[in-house]
């Protein structure tokens, strides 16, 4: 996918109310709901599904950018719980949106964990202020324990049927 081509955002589960808004391009639907809203952003259309079906299975809702412009615009709009970056992405790194948003005053509070294998980009991260890192690739019970441990609270409903008991294991 283009970075001209709309980027469809999604949320998990009902939505209660929604509202379209357009920024340069690209539209998101935002929801009043009490559900957590966590914002996804990686340049791989299959990870952020991935991260999706995860964090949907916990009761949050979960909105996607495909890269950090659309991630800044979209935390000033939405304002989520978390923001969960890839660090390498075309047009701006997670590196550098996480210094977008630590320096604007609408998104400085809001925590951001980054996905990498990278050690360099980790340690750098830190540094800048990330809230976690989470090193690819992660079970389901790690994306969960690491987005809680970034916001300070529980995330919603546990995931039940069998990967319940599994990440009750690990």
């Amino acid at each position: 996918m283009g970075t001209s081509a709309a980027q469809v955002l999604f949320f998990a589960g009902q939505v209660a109310a929604l509202a379209f808004l357009a920024y340069g391009g690209w539209l998101c639907l935002v929801a009043t709901r009490e559900r957590p809203v966590i914002l996804v952003v990686d340049d791989d259309p299959s990870m952020r599904a991935l991260v999706r079906r995860h964090l949907a299975k916990c009761g949050c809702d979960v909105l996607e950018a495909a890269d950090g412009i659309a991630g800044r615009h979209l935390a000033r709009a939405a304002s989520p719980v978390l923001v969960i970056s890839d660090v390498h992405m075309p047009r701006m790194s997670g590196l550098e949106l996480l210094a977008a948003l630590k320096s604007d005053p609408a998104t400085r509070d809001i925590p951001v964990m980054l996905l990498t294998c990278d050690d360099d980009a980790e340690s750098r991260a830190r540094a800048a202020g990330v809230a976690g890192c989470l090193g690819k690739p992660f079970a389901s019970a790690a994306l969960l324990r690491a987005a809680e441990a970034c916001t300070g609270r529980p995330l919603g409903a546990k995931p039940r049927g069998p990967t319940a008991g599994a990440a009750a294991r690990s």
